[in-house]
């Protein structure tokens, strides 16, 4: 897998734990963020900060749902988790978001 794929997967896996609006929990297809991460993913460069990350994540999100709930602090823990994904990618490792913490073994 690619880097950008790989950031891809990554960010979708942050995106949908995050679940900002609660439709994952509550009766939204899995499918919900996809075009989310995606467009999150594509805006994303390798050398941003987490700060720049979390503005990306907010505009996505306040121009898809146009409702300006996700503020950038809102944003700052998937922000934090997609700056790890992305340090984690550059060491040629697997993100640690892409791996579903339900089946990690304990």
């Amino acid at each position: 897998m690619d880097f950008d794929s790989s950031l891809y997967e990554a960010v979708k896996a942050i995106i949908n734990e995050w679940d900002p609006h609660g439709l994952l929990s509550c009766c939204a297809p899995t499918d919900e963020f996809e075009a989310e991460a995606a467009m999150i993913a594509v805006r994303i460069e390798p050398n941003m900060n987490v700060r720049q990350i979390s503005a990306v994540i907010s505009d996505v999100f306040n121009a898809q749902f146009a409702d300006g709930a996700i503020t950038e602090r809102k944003c700052r823990a998937p922000a934090r988790r997609i700056f790890r994904s992305i340090k984690e990618l550059k060491c040629g490792k697997v993100p640690a978001a892409t791996v579903c913490r339900h089946n990690k073994q304990r």
